[in-house]
């Protein structure tokens, strides 16, 4: 660092405060200065020395910090973006379709929500959209086409996903049947796997899963029967596929539940004593109730037919009454009486 660099002033102190002092130049400016940087002992009068200079190396090391900072920060918010989502289909059936698309990433940003739009109109948020992959739309429209979207809303940005066009089978097409194998013998699994080739169904599943649309088993038992329950998939026996095999189309799954029929079967002789007798019971009590509320039905209608009777001859003897009073009058009067005077002597 070279002379030039370096500037000299001198100063008079002109006061000193607790926290700042007043300092005079030679040419009568007045300077307040922080009291806390003056030599010790300094005091009004007392005359200073004051070099300034400029210091390039702290500068220097300011800016490369400065620059490290940006560069941190650029890489952290400005590069790590959100992506948008990737729709696509996984599965369609007559009236179901299922949807999949890739972990969503919000890089630094926050998840506002993901929501699914059908035929561009919103349908629902989904649950869980950090973790959640998929999703079944079921209750479409046979041979329909629809249109599907998800929009990604983050704290940095709205994001859309490309518009997804697909059309539900005919009643024809069995492509979209997909099989979750329960507790089967080995004869009926090897026709099954046959069945489901010719009819041009998808491969059959172990698990049962988001696009599973029947469970086959011969018995109510095991994690997988469990799991097909609570997800509301149909229960069916093979017959089911039989007969879409044999009609060349999707047939109705309620002739081929299973679980019902097989219940009762299996039920002992005792049970089914018990199950009598209680219906028996039941009905009894049915039928007694049923008397009673004959009875007292027929009690209300004797009560409004006897007070129906009695008023009519409540009113018959009236009438009679006043007929004798009216000849009684006639009898007894000296002069002709008008029907009028009749009237007000009853009336007195």
């Amino acid at each position: 660092m070279s002379n030039k660099d370096i500037s000299k002033v001198q100063f008079t102190v002109g006061k000193v405060d607790a926290g700042v002092a007043i300092l005079l130049t030679s040419d009568c400016y007045l300077v307040e200065f922080p009291s806390l940087l003056l030599p010790h002992g300094i005091q009004t009068g007392s005359i200073l020395d004051i070099s300034i200079s400029r210091n390039y190396e702290a500068e220097n090391k300011e800016k490369e910090d400065f620059q490290e900072l940006q560069k941190k920060i650029h890489e952290t918010f400005g590069i790590k973006k959100p992506t948008t989502p990737v729709l696509r289909v996984k599965n369609v059936t007559q009236t179901s379709v299922v949807l999949e698309w890739d972990p969503i990433e919000l890089g630094t940003t926050e998840l506002r929500s993901l929501t699914l739009y059908k035929n561009g109109l919103r349908l629902g948020k989904i649950p869980k959209a950090t973790t959640t992959t998929s999703t079944k739309l079921s209750g479409l429209a046979l041979n329909t086409e629809y249109s599907f979207q998800l929009v990604l809303k983050t704290s940095g940005g709205t994001y859309f996903s490309e518009f997804v066009i697909v059309r539900t089978h005919e009643i024809t097409d069995l492509s979209g049947i997909t099989v979750c194998v329960g507790e089967l013998n080995e004869n009926d699994k090897k026709e099954l796997e046959q069945t489901i080739k010719r009819i041009g169904a998808r491969p059959i599943q172990s698990k049962v899963k988001i696009d599973t649309t029947h469970f086959i088993t011969s018995r109510t038992s095991g994690s997988e029967y469990k799991k097909a329950i609570s997800m509301n998939i149909p229960v069916v026996t093979l017959d089911y596929i039989r007969s879409c095999d044999a009609e060349k189309k999707i047939v109705n799954v309620c002739k081929y539940y299973f679980s019902s029929d097989s219940f009762f079967e299996k039920q002992s002789p005792d049970n089914f004593e018990l199950i009598k007798n209680f219906q028996n019971s039941f009905d009894s009590i049915t039928k007694e109730n049923q008397d009673i509320e004959s009875l007292e039905e027929n009690k209300f209608n004797s009560l409004i037919i006897s007070d129906s009777v009695n008023l009519q001859t409540s009113l018959s003897i009236n009438k009679t009454s006043d007929e004798i009073n009216r000849t009684q009058i006639r009898e007894l009067s000296p002069r002709p009486i008008s029907e009028e005077d009749e009237n007000n002597c009853l009336e007195n």
